[in-house]
């Protein structure tokens, strides 16, 4: 009975094509991730990746377990937490037509270990968009409310390992391509501006 209900108090496949939208989509996770591809070993992201994941684990629970109700119930509060989310991308998108892909630079989100991962999970805006957003979107009222989160939790926490993950390796990639070829540094800078304001679009469309 608790199987059968799970199994038809979330839109499984909705809640897949969204958390994979929203999680590679650009944001200050994954800018933070970008720029580490630039100038860290693929060590530094197994050490900071499983603070980045609890964190957001943790998130989808709290959205997941009534929060999401009572925030998206009250227009301002949900208005204003997106507000803060666009203004957020909007410097990012800023920044990225100003980098120099081609040069080491270190990014000026300070994330040295896990616990710091984890805590600016919880100040990052997008996260908090993504988390209640879906669980409003996707999951529905059930006896084990509980049980419900944390299959929910699960499957937006394992689906934005990889996304990360790309970006990562994309800053890398971006960064070689660019010292050989420097004329691609306006391409890449602006491309992912153009990235940045379509994921400001979902925020307000979705």
């Amino acid at each position: 009975m608790l199987f059968h209900e799970i199994a038809h108090s979330i839109d499984y496949i909705g809640l897949f094509v969204y958390a994979i939208i929203i999680s590679i989509t650009p944001g200050p996770k994954n800018f933070f991730f970008l720029q580490s591809g630039m100038t860290r070993h693929f060590t530094f992201y197994l050490k900071i990746l499983p603070g980045f994941v609890l964190g957001y684990f943790i998130m989808c629970m709290i959205s997941a377990t009534g929060i999401a109700i009572i925030l998206t119930s009250n227009e301002y509060i949900f208005f204003s937490l997106k507000l803060v989310c666009s203004i957020t991308l909007l410097d990012i998108a800023i920044k990225f037509t100003k980098i120099r892909f081609d040069q080491e630079g270190q990014s000026k989100i300070s994330i040295n270990n896990s616990l710091e991962a984890f805590l600016f999970q919880f100040v990052n805006p997008k996260s908090w968009i993504a988390a209640i957003t879906a669980a409003v979107g996707f999951t529905n009222q059930s006896n084990h409310p509980f049980a419900i989160a944390f299959i929910f939790s699960i499957i937006c926490g394992v689906i934005a390992v990889p996304c990360s993950m790309i970006w990562f390796f994309s800053g890398s990639f971006i960064k070689m391509s660019v010292q050989r070829k420097p004329y691609l540094n306006k391409i890449v800078g602006y491309s992912l501006f153009m990235l940045m304001i379509v994921a400001i679009v979902t925020i307000w469309v979705g």
